[in-house]
């Protein structure tokens, strides 16, 4: 029914924008918008065999489209296909005349805006001429110039989208490479030939190059003198650490020094003022130190 002919392009229009991030191919989408457009050929009961989706095709969408030849019809959007998905249109009553034609003509623009949109998603793939083969069989199918005609806005609508697809594929089958045998580089074999030098040192590294070994000379020379630097600033904080432990060495030995000068000043007047004490009171004890006994 035309129902499912709307709820069909919006379910295709959903999966080609969510498929166009991961720039996949949706084949269902493709498929339904190529049997929807084989409804507008100017004989669409002769090919109802190529008509997989529906087991009863509503083929007077080319009649009805017809009918509008003198009106001017713009880019459509999925708005325009509230109509038919109304409860009145799904209904057993049959529409009137205008709707019909209203739904006809917008179904046909929906389903360029999406053979534009299947061109630009699959526009980097290489197998464009090939994937889009059935969409522009059917597009040229429609034959818009051919009995019953359809409108001049459409005839112009349809012709743009059949060379925009046309100039894709062209461009595409142009640009791709044919497959071919791979073909193996070959690497030269790389010769021991003596090379002539000045400087020239039978060391292990003889054999290299003259960039290559002097690099490589100059790499070692470094590393020489960064160990020799290395070993030198440890001998220098050693014989530094050793200096600084020999100062404070010294220090605390003039230090001892000092106090025992001190101390030796202190019982020294200590001494001397008992003998002065001693002096003053007559002049030490009445009693006498006695013989040993033997």
């Amino acid at each position: 029914t035309s129902s499912d002919i709307a709820a069909g392009l919006y379910c295709a229009s959903l999966m080609l924008d969510n498929t166009r991030a991961a720039k996949r191919y949706p084949p269902e989408a493709l498929a339904f918008v190529h049997d929807v457009l084989l409804l507008y050929k100017p004989s669409p009961g002769q090919h109802q065999h190529m008509l997989h989706t529906f087991h009863a095709p509503p083929l007077w969408l080319r009649a009805e489209a017809s009918k509008v030849a003198g009106t001017e019809v713009a880019d459509a959007t999925f708005r325009d296909l509230r109509l038919p998905l109304s409860a009145a249109w799904a209904s057993a009553a049959e529409p009137d005349e205008g709707t019909r034609r209203t739904f006809a003509v917008t179904v046909l623009s929906l389903l360029y805006r999406l053979s534009e949109a299947f061109e630009g998603a699959c526009r980097h793939l290489s197998a464009l001429p090939e994937l889009l083969r059935p969409l522009r069989d059917a597009v040229n199918a429609v034959r818009p110039d051919v009995a019953p005609s359809l409108p001049t806005s459409v005839c112009k609508r349809h012709f743009e989208v059949a060379a925009l697809l046309r100039d894709s594929c062209d461009k595409v089958a142009a640009e791709r490479v044919p497959l071919q045998w791979r073909r193996v580089a070959r690497t030269p074999i790389d010769m021991l030939a003596p090379k002539f030098d000045d400087r020239y040192t039978p060391e292990r590294d003889s054999l290299l190059p003259k960039e290559v070994r002097d690099r490589k000379q100059l790499k070692r020379k470094v590393g020489r003198e960064r160990r020799a630097a290395m070993r030198s600033l440890r001998k220098d904080a050693e014989e530094l650490e050793a200096m600084q432990w020999r100062d404070r060495e010294a220090k605390i030995s003039a230090k001892k020094r000092e106090m025992n000068k001190n101390k030796a000043w202190v019982t020294d007047s200590a001494g001397e003022a008992k003998r002065e004490r001693k002096m003053l009171s007559g002049g030490g004890s009445f009693l006498k130190k006695r013989p040993r006994v033997k």
